[in-house]
C-alpha cells in the first residue's frame, strides 16, 4: 500500500492511495474460504463448495469489498496519524467516479480523492468584549403579557361581521378555479386589512392576496395550500367568499382564570396573579439575555477569528452531502453560502477552543443530557417517578442508539458546546447593563 498527499495550496490538497494484490488478498481469500462453508449448491454437500468455485462466482464481489473497505480506512487513518484538519469528508478527484474499474482481472488498485484543508490558525478570546443585558419588565410588557392571556384563555365565538384580528375561513376564487382557505387576518397588512371589516359571512371581498400576506410564500402556502409556481396565480385581484368567521373573547381575570395558568390555588388575589406573571416574564427575559450574550460571542468569535477555508471545495462537498435534496439549487447555495460558511467557521473555532483548554464530553454527560431532554420533552420538566424511572434509562439508551448513532453526535455537539461556552464567558470581556424590557426586545431582534 502506498498513501501520499501532495498539497496544492494551503486550503486544497489531493491524497494518493496505491492498493497491490498483497494488501487485500489474504482477506478475501478468508471470506471466500468462510462462504464456501456457508453456500449452499446444488450437487454439492452444505460446507463441500469447493473455494475456486466460489471465488470464480462470487470473487470479485468480495475484491471490491475489501478493496473499499481498506480504501476508506487507510485514508481515514492517514488523516488521524497526520493530524490533518480537513472540511467534512474526502472528495473523490475529478474523473474517478467515471473511471472503469475491472474487478475480475486487475490486481493494482489507485484512487485520488480531493481534501479541503484547514490551515492552523490563532484564537483569542481576550479581544472580545460582550454586553449582557439585565432586562427591567415595564408596564407595558405586563399589560400586553396579561392582555395575550386573556386572550389565550378566552372562548372562541362567531361574530356576524369581521373586525381585525379575526380568523375567517371561505373559498378563493381564481378565474375558474377555487382553493379553500384559512386566514388569520392578523397576517394581513393594513392597506389590504381594509377590504374585510365589516364584511359578513357570504360577503364576496375582492383583494391582491399576494400583496396581502406581504409576499411571504410560506405563509401563502399556509393560507392557501398552494406551492411554488402555483403561487403566481394569487398576483392580482382575487375573490375571497366568506365562509365563516372566527372570534377569541378575552378571558376575565378571576380565580378560575389565575388556576388556569398557575394551577389550582397557586394565586389566590389580582396582585399575586401580576407578581408571578412578572416573575414569568423575568425568567424569559434572563434565559434570552443569557442566549444573546452566547449569540454575541460566536459573532464576535467568527467575526475577528480568521480562518483560512476552500470555497470550492466546501461547496462541493455541501452540494454532495445533500445530493437527494433537489432544492437545494446552485442558486440556493450561492445565496445561502454565507450562512454555512458561518457555521463552518464557527465549529472550527469551538473545536479549536475545546483542544486548547482541553475540554472533553464523557460518554455519561451525554447519557445525562439525553435523559434531561427527554424528561423536558415528555414530563415538562417534572421529575420521573420511581416507577418510570427505569423506562426512561431504558428509552434515553434506544434514543442514543438509534439513526446510526446520530442521536448520540447530536446530543454530544449539544454538551460540547455548552461547556464550550461557559469556558468562554470566562475569557471574554462582559459588561453588565440595565436596559428596559422594550429596548432589549429591539435589541435582540437584531
Amino acid at each position: 500500500m502506498e498513501i501520499s498527499l501532495l498539497q496544492k495550496d494551503p486550503t486544497n490538497a489531493s491524497i494518493k492511495v496505491t492498493l497491490e494484490e498483497s494488501d487485500y488478498e489474504a482477506k478475501v481469500n478468508e471470506k471466500i474460504k468462510d462462504y464456501s462453508k456457508k453456500v449452499q449448491l446444488k450437487g454439492f454437500r452444505p460446507g463441500k463448495v469447493p473455494q475456486a468455485l466460489v471465488k470464480k462466482m462470487a470473487g470479485k464481489s468480495f475484491i471490491a469489498d475489501e478493496v473499499l473497505d481498506l480504501l476508506n480506512k487507510s485514508i481515514k487513518d492517514y488523516i488521524k496519524d497526520n493530524k490533518l484538519a480537513i472540511i467534512g469528508d474526502p472528495l473523490p478527484s475529478e474523473g474517478e467516479e467515471k473511471k472503469n474499474i475491472d474487478w475480475e482481472n486487475q490486481k493494482t488498485f489507485e484512487f485520488n480523492y480531493d481534501l479541503g484543508i484547514v490551515p492552523e490558525f490563532s484564537l483569542d478570546p481576550s479581544k472580545v468584549k460582550i454586553t449582557k443585558y439585565e432586562v427591567e419588565v415595564e408596564k407595558k410588557t405586563m399589560d400586553e403579557t396579561i392582555e395575550n392571556i386573556k386572550k389565550q384563555f378566552g372562548e372562541q365565538f362567531h361574530p356576524e361581521t369581521i373586525e381585525a384580528g379575526d380568523f375567517i375561513g371561505g373559498d378563493l376564487l381564481i378565474g375558474e378555479e377555487k382553493e379553500h382557505l384559512h386566514l388569520n387576518l392578523n397576517d394581513v397588512n393594513s392597506k389590504e386589512l381594509k377590504k374585510f371589516i365589516g364584511a359578513k359571512k357570504g360577503d364576496h371581498v375582492i383583494v391582491d392576496l399576494h400583496k396581502a400576506l406581504n409576499k411571504d410564500a410560506e405563509l401563502i402556502e399556509k393560507v392557501t395550500h398552494l406551492k411554488g409556481a402555483d403561487q403566481e396565480k394569487l398576483k392580482g385581484e382575487a375573490t375571497i367568499v366568506v365562509g365563516s368567521i372566527s372570534r377569541t373573547g378575552e378571558a376575565e381575570l378571576n380565580q378560575e382564570l389565575f388556576d388556569k395558568v398557575f394551577g389550582k390555588d397557586a394565586v389566590k388575589s389580582l396582585e399575586e396573579f401580576n407578581e408571578k406573571v412578572k416573575e414569568a416574564i423575568q425568567q424569559n427575559y434572563t434565559r434570552d439575555a443569557e442566549t444573546k450574550v452566547m449569540l454575541d460571542i460566536q459573532d464576535a468569535l467568527v467575526e475577528k477569528t480568521k480562518v483560512a477555508i476552500s470555497d470550492e471545495f466546501f461547496k462541493r462537498w455541501i452540494k454532495e452531502s445533500n445530493k437527494n435534496n433537489e432544492e437545494l439549487t446552485v442558486e440556493k447555495l450561492n445565496a445561502d453560502y454565507p450562512l454555512y460558511e458561518k457555521e463552518l467557521k464557527w465549529t472550527l473555532i469551538r473545536n479549536k477552543f475545546a483542544d486548547d483548554n482541553k475540554i472533553e464530553v464523557q460518554n455519561e454527560e451525554v447519557i445525562q443530557a439525553a435523559g434531561q431532554q427527554i424528561i423536558q420533552q415528555y414530563l415538562g420538566g417534572m421529575p420521573p417517578t420511581p416507577e418510570i424511572e427505569e423506562q426512561l434509562q431504558q428509552f434515553t439508551d434506544k434514543y442514543l442508539r438509534e439513526n446510526n448513532g446520530e442521536n448520540y453526535l447530536k446530543i454530544y455537539e449539544q454538551v460540547l458546546t455548552d461547556k464550550v461556552f461557559k469556558r468562554l464567558k470566562e475569557a471574554v470581556t462582559i459588561k453588565d447593563k440595565k436596559v428596559k424590557s422594550e429596548e432589549f426586545r429591539k435589541l435582540a431582534s437584531k
